[in-house]
């Protein structure tokens, strides 16, 4: 099998070499399969939907100043420690590690929350396709109102009637309030209570307030793709939506299918899904700059409220590609009318805000979804890299691309958003609901106004599709990789893998179908929230503790020293030891002192606050993907006794292979056998621990 030679002359086998049909691991064709693996995972919906939702959700601009700083102090940092180890241990997972055996824990918690998050990321993709098969049509189907899934609100604002003056006014009727909008022909009033329900009105379809008039885009996304229920509850459920079941299981196949054959074809893949994306992106952007009110857009963006402070060959194409698109829309929006009153909400920021702790909360928590953190997905990717795969320039570029991406998708959106702002008439913040479906109301109504729409409608969810798809291949990967590096000689004979893989698709498409039935977007949200978000702080934290304090920052210094050919920056030890750790304790405190119970707000509809079970059962994903740190220590303790052995034994790097040795470890002679092992020491009397060592350069892959 191949070499990999090192810059000191020393010729080593990487990868491990199995008799009886059992396969070898896999490594990266290219060297640039790994980048644009790490870039086509990362780089992906979250950048696109989720970063401008968090924008949109804090102020505009005011998001931008904690979230660039965080990056700094923890984003980079721990993606490069991340890769690092899943790079110099040759494994995932469970195993990976084994580099401190007292937390292994850390193996087993960052694979459950990984499942949790392909169970229903993969949603965002089969909204993805049932809006890209609706484009198929010579008009698309949600610019235009008098379809049977529109609501009396309903406005084509695209149209004459809904740039019609009116006028209006409110009095007071004790708890009540009654408003009057006229025009020259006809008269609405609505009543409404305190909290802003109507309790009585007449309607005009020519004269509808401002506060109540719905986009026909919005209409769609709510009332055709969701038909969306009033709440979680089994009475609300509803049934499941057979149009999303078939998407979702499509997108099923399509990712079963890019990965059955392991990295060497999904990497491929991703040439294409993680590179498009970017032209189509500026493709929007140019289009929404020239949208009416997308300076207020870009202005409530980068404008923040300072007071909150404290409150693969088939990969070159689909990882490349979508920017393409985007940049097309981006320059059509910019010639909307009011495009860039969204840049200037965008990119002014309000300090007031920076007040508020959830801002920082959320700026934290969107670093490590959109970096991929604590998700053991990256120590899936880096474990693939050849030892000594310079990993760390892949870093910095990957950093760069990762915001870059996210401020760049935030124009495209605070363009569009601007232009319906103006058109609407309201201001910025009220333009749209909240929540995941924004980009699913702001990017249809951008390709809605572009010449020939239907096909920029069908290129643009092609481009989501090519976002979703590279990422949902790593995070799968990451569940495969983790269980079959545990048990190699079970899962790499014949089409074992293969079938393995099909299972576990099975699985996820399973527990997928409760979030496309009527109340699906309520179990979508109770998924994002509690599984995919805070918990990963709690797991990065003890990355940093295993690393940097019990392994050793500088021994692991001295490991890229060996693997990398140079001794990097220092301000990673730094920040491994001191700023990484420090920044997960604080933003998870903030995060459980500023708690607050999930909700999900609908145009016209009061504030729907999740039920109290609902609430537990959030939570309980989250405690069962934390409690194995905590659970896998307390277990290696009682398995062995408390004993100074003991301890020495499971703070001692286990299975490491002379390569992987520092020049100082191999001068210990024998003592460094204790680096070599997998097996654990049999039980003894205290002062014997050593002697059950072996002298063994191989990892017995049936031992945890």
């Amino acid at each position: 099998m191949g070499k990999d030679k090192k810059s000191n002359g020393v010729d080593m086998e990487i990868q491990e070499e199995h008799a009886d049909g059992v396969r070898k691991r896999e490594t990266w064709t290219n060297k640039i399969d790994f980048l644009l693996a790490c870039i086509g995972f990362s780089v992906g919906l979250g950048n696109v939907w989720r970063f401008p939702y968090l924008c949109y959700k804090n102020g505009g601009g005011a998001f931008l100043i904690p979230y660039f700083i965080l990056v700094i102090i923890g984003g980079v940092p721990l993606f490069f420690l991340e890769c690092s180890v899943g790079q110099f241990m040759g494994v995932s997972g469970f195993r990976a590690w084994s580099i401190c055996p007292l937390f292994q824990g850390i193996g087993i918690s960052s694979t459950i929350v990984v499942f949790f998050l392909n169970c229903y990321y993969n949603i965002i993709l089969c909204w993805s396709f049932y809006y890209m098969f609706s484009s198929f049509a010579l008009e698309l189907p949600w610019v235009s109102c008098g379809n049977s899934w529109n609501s009396k609100y309903c406005t084509d604002f695209s149209s004459e009637a809904a740039e019609s003056p009116f006028v209006k006014n409110i009095s007071s009727m004790g708890n009540f309030q009654k408003l009057v909008c006229s025009n020259a022909t006809e008269t609405y009033y609505a009543i409404f209570n305190e909290s802003g329900t109507i309790r009585n009105e007449s309607y005009s379809t020519a004269c509808v307030p401002s506060h109540l008039r719905l986009d026909s885009v919005q209409e769609f996304w709510e009332n055709k793709v969701l038909n969306i229920s009033d709440g979680i509850e089994p009475e609300n459920m509803g049934e499941i939506k057979w149009d999303l079941a078939l998407t979702l299981l499509f997108a099923w196949v399509v990712v079963y299918c890019c990965i059955c054959k392991g990295i060497k074809s999904s990497g491929k893949v991703m040439y294409i899904t993680a590179t498009s994306p970017y032209l189509f992106m500026l493709a929007l952007l140019i289009r929404n700059c020239l949208l009416p009110g997308a300076r207020t857009g870009i202005l409530f963006y980068l404008t923040p409220d300072w007071s909150r402070l404290n409150d693969l060959e088939v990969m070159y194409v689909t990882a490349t590609s979508p920017y393409l698109f985007m940049a097309a829309l981006l320059i059509r929006n910019a010639l909307l009318p009011g495009s860039l009153n969204g840049v200037i909400f965008y990119l002014k920021p309000d300090l007031s805000k920076l007040n508020d702790m959830e801002v920082w909360v959320d700026a934290g928590t969107q670093i490590f979804f959109s970096y991929s953190i604590a998700i053991g997905a990256l120590t899936a990717l880096g474990s693939y890299n050849k030892f000594n795969h310079n990993s760390y320039r892949d870093c910095i570029i990957f950093a760069c691309a990762n915001s870059g991406t996210s401020f760049f998708a935030g124009f495209i959106i605070f363009t569009i958003l601007g232009h319906m702002a103006e058109v609407q008439g309201v201001d910025i913040k009220d333009v749209a609901a909240g929540g995941p479906g924004l980009a699913f109301i702001a990017y249809p109504k951008a390709v809605s106004l572009m010449p020939g729409a239907p096909i920029w409608a069908i290129l643009f969810f092609l481009m989501l599709i090519l976002l979703g798809l590279d990422s949902q291949f790593v995070g799968v990967e990451g569940v495969i990789s983790a269980v079959v590096d545990q048990w190699p000689n079970l899962l790499r004979r014949g089409y074992r893998k293969e079938i393995f893989i099909g299972i576990v698709c099975i699985l996820n498409f399973f527990i997928g179908l409760s979030m496309v039935s009527r109340g699906g977007m309520y179990v979508f949200q109770l998924f994002d929230y509690y599984s995919g978000s805070k918990i990963i702080l709690f797991i990065a934290f003890f990355e940093c503790i295993a690393i940097a304090w019990i392994y050793g920052v500088r021994r692991f210094y001295d490991n890229l020293e060996m693997m990398l050919g140079f001794r990097i920056n220092p301000y990673m030890m730094v920040s491994w030891t001191v700023l990484s750790p420090i920044f997960c304790m604080c933003v998870f405190i903030m995060s459980v002192v500023n708690y607050s119970e999930l909700d999900y707000k609908r145009p016209t509809k009061p504030l729907y606050k999740f039920p109290t079970w609902a609430v537990g059962i959030g939570w309980g994903m989250a405690a069962f993907a934390a409690i194995w740190i905590p659970l896998m220590i307390l277990y290696r303790f009682y398995e062995r006794g408390i004993s100074r052995e003991t301890i020495t034994y499971l703070i001692t790097p286990q299975g490491l292979k002379d390569h992987q040795l520092r020049p100082q470890d191999k001068k210990e002679g024998t003592s460094a056998d204790k680096y070599r092992t997998s097996n654990p020491p049999p039980y003894q009397e205290k002062g014997t621990a050593n002697e059950g060592f072996q002298s063994n350069s191989t990892l017995d892959n049936t031992k945890l």
